[in-house]
């Protein structure tokens, strides 16, 4: 440790002596480390980490599936629903959900609220518990006992300052009054609308329980051992009794489609973060070619300082080890611009949302976020520090200090290896340059795709 502690002193006292070459490295390592950081950020909240519901593998999503209109995926109807839900062998439980906006007035200015109705079970489907009070119950969807409410632990916090009095008190929804029953834990959100501010239940009307509009998100819970194979296919028989319990009435292709909670968050963007997190890989790698052939331009102008050192008596591992540290402490040093600047480049990945990210991801830096910057800050360090390293193990001490020992062969080694980081580097560019080239063709030839009438001053 004293050896390490020292050799992190010289570093710092060595780089501090270079600053252009300094700033420029950690420029250069900021961006590349930056872009891996903002982006798997991306990939934890979305791929890694586990939905924030009890057992997230067993929830699983039901839709109307129409393969003959362009193989649409549309929500349930509340006909659909009652039916689904008492010939279900598969589920557990069963819920559905659909956006509300209502205005609160009373206490301060009235605000548009985002909120969402849901049916009595939709709590139990996703098992998390109130952190205030109770969540809804089944018994309060029956008419006239409607009139409650769970409000997100953000709104309490914000709109009523966390009072915990709150709960048994009543608010005015849309004029009519509601009485607050449970706040639901911090960082809460629906899968289908995580913007809800609170919820209500959803009491269905005579004239919903006959008509087909289809607008309502449904999630089941599957039964402990039932996989989502199974329900698919349960589902699928149920669709075929429907079919027959009203001929003529849905044409003969559709179905109800079973997908995981899981699958539906990830399966539309997986592919699409996958190929980002492999071009900045690739940018990443350009990065430490370019530093590695600056330490290496560095080193050669180093070469009879080294030389001195090992006539004194340094070992060449201890010169590999003074090397290697002052890579690691300048891909650390990388690594914390690269912390700031994704700290800026995940809010604008978010705004632009070009990967259409799911609804129920909670993106940022986190401490699996921040622990993945260090080991990739280290790993950096050690990738471009070692070529500078290997030539100062091969490099001839007698050569080196002899008069005219810049021209030996030992720095024509380190021009070769130079010449060819050079190669590499323009090959990696190449590389991303041709790929960003055809997807710019392909979102070129998309635009101008004739929809075969002309769309000007159509709305």
């Amino acid at each position: 440790m004293a050896s390490l502690f020292q050799d992190v002193k010289y570093s710092l006292r060595s780089l501090r002596k270079s600053p252009g070459f300094t700033a420029v490295a950690v420029l250069t390592l900021g961006l590349g480390i930056g872009a891996n950081t903002a982006i798997f950020s991306v990939i934890n909240a979305v791929l890694l980490r586990p939905l924030p519901y009890k057992e997230p593998e067993r929830l699983v999503t039901v839709e109307h599936h129409y393969p003959s209109l362009n193989d649409l995926y549309a929500p349930v109807s509340v006909p659909g629903f009652l039916v689904y839900e008492t010939k279900k062998q598969v589920l557990e439980s069963a819920a559905v959900e659909t956006g509300w906006a209502p205005t609160l007035t009373g206490d301060g200015d009235a605000e548009r609220l985002a909120a969402t109705r849901v049916s009595g079970d939709w709590f139990r489907t996703y098992g998390v518990p109130a952190a205030l009070g109770r969540t809804l119950l089944p018994e309060d969807v029956a008419d006239g006992h409607e009139r409650v409410v769970v409000l997100s632990e953000a709104f309490w916090r914000t709109r009523f300052g966390a009072d915990r009095g709150l709960v048994g008190r009543t608010i005015l929804l849309n004029g009519e009054h509601y009485e607050v029953v449970g706040v639901m834990p911090a960082g809460f959100r629906g899968f289908f609308n995580r913007r809800a501010q609170l919820w209500a239940p959803y009491v269905f009307t005579p004239a919903q329980r006959t008509a087909g509009n289809e607008f309502l998100s449904f999630t089941g819970r599957l039964k402990p051992g039932v996989d989502p194979a199974r329900a698919a296919k349960e589902f699928h028989n149920i669709a075929a009794q429907v079919k027959a319990e009203n001929p003529g009435q849905l044409p003969a292709d559709w179905d109800l489609a079973v997908t995981t909670l899981n699958e539906r968050a990830t399966g539309s963007v997986r592919s699409a973060l996958l190929v980002l997190f492999g071009a900045v890989g690739l940018v990443l790698l350009i990065a430490c070619a370019n530093v590695a052939n600056l330490q290496l331009a560095r080193a050669a102008s180093r070469s009879r300082e080294v030389a001195v050192r090992v006539a004194m008596g340094a070992s060449p591992g201890a010169l590999m080890r003074q090397l290697l540290t002052e890579s690691v402490v300048l891909a650390l040093m990388g690594g914390a611009l690269a912390v700031l600047l994704a700290a800026w480049g995940v809010p604008a990945l978010l705004a632009l949302n070009a990967a259409n990210l799911p609804p129920a991801a909670d993106i940022g830096l986190d401490p699996l976020v921040l622990g993945f910057t260090l080991l990739v800050s280290a790993i950096t360090g050690l990738v471009f520090g070692f070529a500078p390293a290997l030539r100062v193990r091969q490099s001839s001490l007698h050569e080196t200090l002899k008069e005219g020992g810049r021209g030996a062969a030992g720095d024509l080694g380190s021009l070769g290896l130079r010449r060819g980081l050079v190669v590499a580097t323009v090959a990696l560019a190449l590389m991303l340059l041709v790929g960003a080239g055809l997807m710019i063709r392909s979102f070129a030839r998309l635009v101008g795709v004739d929809p075969g009438f002309n769309p000007d001053k159509l709305l």
